[in-house]
């Protein structure tokens, strides 16, 4: 089973290479014509392609133009176009050097370390974030999660509508009312891309469980890179180390699977490099010799932050907490450089400017009301178990000491990582890595116990522990960069409280650091693959679809309706999977129901009374349904779904149903007892579909009759 399963990931590496392109080829070349060195172009590369998928679709959207290959090809020639003309104005007219001159870290050959072992680092640590998954996980079935199924039909619904924009992409997805919803949607754009070709599933399949964790290990080494920049053994064991920690990618992608999410935080590093490059750059000598490439450098950071916050909302407020160290570090050093400078004048001028920046930045953060509900959202925090909880912060994932694995975990993992950190903070430059590491921390102990402020913070990110252990994961493959750079460089001498501990004592540490490293990783590996089994093609619990013969059951019924039928039913029965394989539209197509979607609740819980109970016909003919899907119940994500959604079972299919197909449990049934019922001409009409027929006829009491009219 498992080669078959290595067979069936060998099938989707053109998606990967595809998806890659998209992410990187956009931006990267733009930053390649605007002579921005290796480490910046590779950086930015994704977070620029981002800000532009999101920009795209909205633009597009606005003007009434379809999202396509064709669409996104255009104005990826459009910004290779400006940025060539930027070039053309700021440099060779100005007669200036590139706009990123010196930003690629030139170490002294005897420190310097080739392209070849950074990638080698990479590809090892890819290669061990992936193998765990792939032994178990079909890329080819749809992940029996909650979120991806929610996921694969915004896919279907992009798919169906043109829209990519982030205002009206997913307003289809919640059922029969059709509302206004906001939602990120660069993670959809790009699959979206490849979904001509190689379909929904694949296409998203492998984004999440490929591309993601290939940008992060990318991303994590052009990291250690900037930070260790004259120490080639420390930003090589920091580019290995983002194999090391299961919170991330596993955690975020597997055990959650909040893949937009996953997406902005695996490009949240290279968030972190643009601002180390920029930061390094921003000498007052330099601004008054070159204003305008600096000003070329502040629109590139800028932008590239606007695109982490346009992939995932959330994840801009994650760097905006783990930068906020090397800002204020930043800060004290450019306060005294402007202060010799300056005259008082321009000085008081300066420091007021950048205080009202950093005002008006954070009034705008906190400017929508969402976010100012999640500040004030009651979380569950509470003071048991508080031990456990200590070691799972400190251990950057749950862990339980009580069991042989857990404390075998704590004692491999937090010794390693308090050594880097304390490491760390002995250099004045690598500081405020501990902070960061200090500030994620505190986010992470008040999304564990009532904290004033931290707790209320951490409602940014639903007191989610896994989200904030995952951005942790960010950090602490630095924390391995630094022991490698004190305990594995060639001549390593190491000194504690003035006194030389010697070189056998130096070696012991080393060996035992190694033996650490080395245990992460296998430990990572095993998490993972744990954790991947409740996912994979091998897992026998209750699922949405239980296996390949059920998937090939939807397909044909698919193949078997006509084109355009409705079909309802439990979204958990596996029902919702049926329009990403062919043209026959579910009416739930995610498993969270919603209040203001009054039609699609009233039959949830009232649709097998379709013989006692005139509404529900009204309800059927009205929206076109036609067929009922009709599976055994289970508990679906901790919620039993005869519970949920108590109207899709026990019905009473005697009388008034034709059987169309079955399988198993899982049955497809035509319903005939409300008479005649027409296939909607459009199901994707927003009109029809954006208010509640419910509101009309919550009192009809009397037998089925013509539907009211709309006009």
């Amino acid at each position: 089973m498992a080669i078959q399963l290595l067979v069936s990931w060998c099938s989707v590496i053109p998606i990967a290479v595809a998806q890659l392109a998209v992410l990187y080829a956009p931006g990267s070349i733009m930053l390649l014509i605007l002579r921005c060195r290796a480490t910046v172009t590779l950086a930015g590369g994704p977070l620029l392609s981002s800000l532009m998928l999101g920009l795209l679709g909205v633009l597009l959207r606005s003007i009434g133009i379809a999202f396509s290959p064709v669409a996104f090809a255009a104005a990826t020639g459009l910004i290779w176009l400006v940025a060539a003309a930027l070039r053309w104005i700021v440099f060779a007219r100005h007669g200036v050097e590139g706009a990123d001159e010196g930003a690629r870290f030139r170490a002294s050959p005897r420190h310097g370390h080739p392209a070849a072992a950074t990638a080698a680092a990479v590809f090892v640590a890819v290669g061990a974030l992936l193998l765990p998954m792939m032994l178990v996980i079909d890329p080819l079935m749809p992940s029996p999660r909650v979120d991806p199924m929610y996921h694969y039909n915004v896919l279907n619904a992009i798919e169906e509508t043109g829209t990519l924009s982030m205002f009206a992409a997913v307003d289809f997805n919640y059922g029969l009312r059709v509302g206004h919803v906001t939602y990120p949607t660069v993670w959809h754009g790009v699959a979206a891309l490849t979904m001509p070709w190689f379909g929904i599933v694949s296409s998203a399949n492998t984004l999440a469980f490929v591309v993601t964790p290939v940008v992060f290990a990318v991303n994590i080494a052009l990291l250690a890179r900037s930070v260790f920049r004259r120490a080639s053994v420390a930003a090589l064991a920091g580019a290995g180390a983002a194999c090391m920690f299961p919170a991330f990618p596993g955690g975020l992608v597997i055990v959650r699977a909040f893949w937009p999410n996953a997406l902005a935080l695996a490009m949240l590093p290279a968030a972190i490099v643009l601002l180390i490059v920029f930061l390094r750059r921003a000498r007052w000598a330099y601004v008054r010799r070159n204003p305008a490439v600096f000003a070329v450098d502040i629109a590139i950071v800028g932008a590239a932050l606007l695109g982490l916050g346009v992939t995932h909302p959330s994840v801009l407020f994650n760097a905006g907490f783990i930068a906020l160290p090397l800002l204020l570090s930043s800060a004290r050093r450019a306060h005294r450089v402007l202060r010799r400078s300056l005259s008082r004048r321009g000085y008081v001028v300066i420091l007021a400017a950048t205080m009202a920046a950093a005002a008006l930045a954070f009034t705008l953060m906190l400017i929508p009301p969402r976010v100012r509900s999640y500040l004030m959202r009651p979380g569950s925090q509470t003071w048991d178990d508080l031990g456990l909880k200590v070691t799972s912060l400190l251990a950057n994932w749950p862990t339980d000491v009580s069991r042989p694995t857990g404390l075998g975990a704590a004692l491999v993992v937090i010794p390693l990582v308090m050594l880097g950190l304390v490491l760390l903070a002995r250099r004045r430059n690598h500081r405020w890595i501990v902070g960061a590491w200090f500030v994620q921390a505190a986010l992470i102990a008040g999304s564990y116990v009532p904290l004033p402020v931290l707790s209320g913070l951490s409602g940014l990110w639903y007191s989610d522990t896994y989200r904030l252990l995952a951005v942790q994961a960010v950090v602490l493959p630095l924390a391995v960069g630094a022991v490698a750079e004190r305990f594995f460089a060639p001549g390593a001498r190491v000194s504690l409280c003035g006194r030389d501990l010697g070189n056998r004592t130096v070696r012991l540490i080393a060996v035992g650091a190694a033996a650490s490293m080395i245990a992460s990783t296998l430990g990572t590996a095993y998490i993972t693959l744990g954790v991947a089994r409740p996912v994979g093609a091998l897992e026998s619990s209750p699922q949405p679809v239980a296996d390949e013969q059920e998937m090939a059951f939807i397909r044909r019924m698919g193949d078997g309706l006509p084109e355009g039928s409705v079909v309802i039913g439990d979204p958990a029965s596996g029902v919702a999977y049926l329009p990403l394989e062919s043209d026959v539209e579910s009416v739930f197509t995610q498993v969270n129901m919603r209040d203001v979607d009054r039609d699609g609740a009233f039959l949830a819980e009232n649709f097998d009374r379709l013989r006692t109970d005139p509404r529900v016909c009204i309800l059927l003919r009205y929206y076109g349904i036609q067929y009922f899907y009709e599976d055994a119940s289970m508990n679906y994500n901790y919620i039993d779904r005869r519970q949920a959604t108590p109207g899709f079972y026990d019905v009473d299919t005697s009388r008034g149903f034709h059987l169309v197909a079955r399988e198993g449990d899982a049955a497809l049934w035509r319903i005939d007892a409300c008479g005649p019922i027409q296939r909607p001409q459009d199901w994707w009409d927003r009109e029809r579909r954006k208010q509640p027929l419910f509101d009309e006829i919550e009192f009809i009491n009397w037998l089925p009759g013509p539907v009211p009219s709309r006009e």
